[in-house]
Formats: structure tokens, sequence, C-alpha cells
């Protein structure tokens, strides 16, 4: 057969295969599964694909109830795993399709839509997503701002190979750590928290470091979803080497010093803020004990909190906390290792937004 036979023969089949997803037909996950030529997926295949998620996409846009979302969504995500024993390369392809076709769903007014789609993107854990998560980095609904976070979580170390693509993740995750509060920051800082090589691990501590330093400011201020995005945040802190330990101790003893001032303002006392403050505080402490191996000193941020608020008042116990456990324990001590608290820089502008984590069906 001649090469020009063999053309027609594919352009034959294709046709065959891959019915116009527009007139209300596209091939099913069956006809998915059926496919022999997955690794790497050849050009009837990919049109499959094409069609599939086109098809799925559509019926994503179109829906009228919550669970025609959710099914579309879930055809989606099957598509993409229904060769995952066989083939990575399916996975790449199949990925990178969807990540032009799904964020077609993000211009919808239907904030469900928006979520579904986004987390569809999320599921798909290539290097491929990355174009569909800078769109969804981008939108003005923070809940997908937060899932684009959670799609570069889940691909960081497949992205840090590219020096282009781990450029553009980074200047990203730096300008929606520098602007959003909440799960968004926590997120933010988790993600670049990561323990990767050595290189890598140096660029994305650099990042975090900045972003750290430059919401010190609105850690101070009291704002409570900031304060709760901290708290997170230490707890994802490991000391793997002597200057991993001595660059942590300065991200916490930098944190204790913002939370404790924001602790001794009486609006910060009551409320959510005092709250979040009394466990970021906790936390603190409990966190810098571990890592320098020491005790809490005489009078710990656990034993002044544990007195009743008859006993002693909240004012008396921030003004103690700040006293005895931060100047009188923990800067003195971490003095002797080389730390003290850095000044705080000058304010970002962030996002008024607390969104949450929307919950996966």
């Amino acid at each position: 057969m001649t090469g020009r036979a063999v053309a027609l023969f594919i352009i034959f089949l294709s046709a065959v295969l891959c019915v116009d997803a527009t007139h209300g037909a596209a091939p099913t996950l069956e006809n998915l599964k059926s496919l022999k030529s997955v690794d790497p997926p050849n050009l009837i295949a990919r049109q499959m694909i094409d069609q599939y998620v086109k098809f799925w996409v559509g019926k994503m846009t179109a829906a009228k109830k919550i669970n025609e979302v959710i099914e579309a969504r879930a055809a989606l995500i099957k598509g993409y795993e229904i060769h995952a024993s066989k083939s990575e390369s399916w996975q790449v392809e199949y990925a990178d399709i969807s990540s032009s076709v799904v964020p077609s769903v993000l211009s919808n007014s239907d904030r469900v839509k928006q979520l579904q789609a986004s987390m569809t993107i999320v599921a798909m854990s290539q290097y491929t997503i990355q174009p569909a998560l800078e769109k969804m980095a981008r939108h003005r609904n923070a809940a997908v701002r937060y899932w684009a976070v959670r799609g570069y979580q889940s691909i960081a170390r497949r992205i840090l190979r590219f020096g282009n693509r781990s450029r553009k993740m980074l200047k990203t995750l730096e300008r929606l750590g520098m602007r959003d509060n909440g799960p968004i920051l926590s997120a933010v800082l988790r993600t670049l928290s990561f323990s990767v090589g050595e290189e890598n691990a140096a660029r994305l501590q650099a990042i975090r470091d900045k972003i750290w330093l430059a919401r010190r400011r609105d850690l101070r201020s009291g704002r409570a979803d900031v304060v709760e995005a901290f708290r997170k945040a230490i707890n994802y802190l490991e000391s793997v080497g002597k200057s991993d330990r001595k660059q942590i101790l300065q991200l916490l003893i930098d944190t204790l010093e913002s939370a404790s001032l924001a602790f001794v303002k009486p609006h910060n006392q009551k409320d959510q803020s005092g709250k979040c403050l009394c466990n970021l505080l906790y936390d603190l402490e409990v966190k810098l004990a571990e890592i320098t191996s020491t005790t809490t000193g005489n009078r710990s941020i656990r034993d002044i909190l544990a007195a009743s608020d008859k006993e002693k008042p909240i004012v008396e116990k921030a003004a103690e906390i700040r006293l005895m456990a931060v100047d009188g324990h923990w800067k003195p001590l971490l003095k002797k290792l080389g730390v003290k608290p850095r000044p705080i820089r000058k304010s970002t502008k962030p996002v008024a937004t607390t969104a949450t984590a929307p919950v996966v069906k």
C-alpha cells in the first residue's frame, strides 16, 4: 500500500470512529478503551480524545442540574484514566487536549460549573495542564484560583524539569502568594515548601521567603484568614539539614514576632482573630521546641493560654506571652543560634477574599 493510500485509509477510519460531537454523538468510554495504539496515541486516538473531551465539556456547559455537571466531570476523568496502566503518554496527550478545551467552562457564569471544570483539570496531574492552570490562576473566582494552586502542587516536581515552564509556575505562585489570602495563601506556601532537589529547593525557598516576609504585615494586623494560612504553613516546614534548620528557624521567629505583636492589640484578642492567633502562637512554640530540641521555658505559651480568663484576662495573657515567652525566652535562645526577627517590609495590596476550598464530590 502506498503512502497516499495509507493516509486516505487513516482519514476514512478516523471519520468512521470519531463522529462529529456537534451532531450529538461522540466516542464512548468503550471506544477509547478499545484503542490499540495508545503508547503514544496515534492520529486516530488523538482525534477520538478530542471528540470525547469536547462532547463532555459541551455536556457540562449545557447542564441544567448539578448531577449532570458531576457526571460530565466523572466521564472526563475516566477518559484520562482509561489507559493509565498501559501508557503515561496517553495521559499526557489527554491532559494536553483537555487543557485547551475544558477551560471554556470557566467563562460560564455558573460558579458550580467553574469549580467542577477546575477540579477536572487538576485531576489530570501532567505538566501539559499548565496552560489551563494559568487561566485558572487569573480567574476572578477565588475558589478557581485556589484549584490552580492545587494543580501546581500536583505537578510541581515535573514542571521544575523545564526551564520556561518552571519560571512561569514560580511567577504565578509568587503573584498569588502576594495578593491572595486564606486557603490560597496557605496552598501557595505549601507548594513552595516541597522537598525537591537542592537546586530547585533553593528556587522555591527564595520565593517562599519573599512571600513570607511581605505577608507578615497582614499577619501583624491580625487578619484571621492570613493568621490561619501562616498556622498551616508552619506545619509544612521540614528541616532536612543544617542550612534548612536555620532558614526554618528564621521563618518561625519572624512569624512569632509578628503574631505576638498582633496579639497584644485589644481588637485582635477577641472573635476569630483572637482564636486564630492563640492557635498560631501555640503551634509556633511546639515547632520551635521540636526543631531546636529544647524546652519551652519557665513560662510557656501553652501554660499562659491555659489559664482561665477569670484567673488571667486575655490582655494580660497577651502581654505575658510577649514579655516572658517571646522576649524572655525564644528570642534570646535563637539569637545564640544566629537567628533574629527581620523587619517587616512594605505592605502588598492583597485581594480581599476569604475563599474556602470547595468540597470534592
